[in-house]
């Protein structure tokens, strides 16, 4: 799982297909942050819920993030934040 920004954007690549994550609302990112500090499972939900607001119209569940291994899901949480912080500083 690799990720790269562009733009505004971030693009994904998830079960060999690149996805393009445009930026989430303020309501989002409020409801991933009350999610993140529940548990695990709650914190998984916020990243899918980032990720399927994407411009292939591609639905990401919990599930398929289960399929990776914790190295790739703790990389892909510090880039899905650090995109976010950067889109906040715009």
């Amino acid at each position: 799982m690799t990720t790269q920004v562009v733009g505004n954007n971030l693009m994904v690549n998830l079960e060999g297909e690149t996805i393009t994550v445009t930026p989430p609302k303020m309501r989002t990112i409020r409801e991933m942050n009350k999610l993140s500090n529940d548990d695990f499972d709650s914190g998984m939900q916020s990243y899918t819920m980032i990720l399927s607001k994407n411009t292939e119209g591609k639905e990401i569940t919990v599930d398929m993030l289960l399929d990776y291994d914790i190295a790739d899901i703790k990389q892909l949480a510090s880039d899905i934040t650090d995109w976010i912080e950067n889109l906040k500083k715009k």
